[in-house]
């Protein structure tokens, strides 16, 4: 019997990878998600984007393909060292799967070498998943976003669907 879990692909998402040091990274983001200018309120209001917190030093900013090219504008506009501040759009890279239901924490948990039941709801991690880079986040209560190199997505689709389908009482 197999675990209570539906694993979908998600549309490709624009990404955008942010690193520098913190105290500029932190001002990037602020003034990234603030509303400081009658221009930024027209931003806001017309994209909706998703700031996944890496790491001390990097995020990444996340949200729909056809609003890339805005995203991509207002990075630049609100980087205020360009010298210091590294932002690269990973759109083309990254993959991702959705694992939603009761039970994709259990079949995650067979993918990533985390304690997942620490995870809050908007956290996310770089980690391995079955030993391939990717980013882990927490979406809801039950569901849970992989992003995953394009190149492997095939392999971790296909490992997720059979985790998805044992069961640990089936171990004996």
């Amino acid at each position: 019997m197999g675990y209570s879990v539906e694993i979908t692909s998600m549309d490709q998402e624009a990404m955008f990878d942010v690193q520098c040091i913190r105290p500029i990274l932190d001002d990037f983001v602020a003034r990234f998600s603030l509303e400081v200018s009658s221009d930024t309120d027209e931003f806001l209001s017309s994209v909706e984007f998703n700031i996944l917190r890496l790491g001390p030093r990097r995020v990444l900013i996340q949200s729909s393909l056809r609003d890339e090219y805005q995203i991509e504008y207002r990075a630049a506009s609100c980087n205020s060292d360009p010298k210091n501040l590294s932002v690269v759009n990973v759109s083309d890279l990254y993959l991702g799967i959705q694992l939603a239901g009761t039970d994709a924490l259990e079949v995650l948990a067979h993918a990533v070498p985390l304690n997942l039941h620490e995870f809050a709801i908007g956290d996310s991690t770089l980690t391995a998943v079955f030993s391939i880079a990717g980013i882990v986040t927490r979406t809801a209560e039950e569901s849970y976003s992989l992003y995953i190199d394009r190149s492997y997505f095939d392999y971790v689709w296909y490992r997720l669907h059979v985790c998805g389908l044992k069961n640990l009482s089936d171990h004996g």
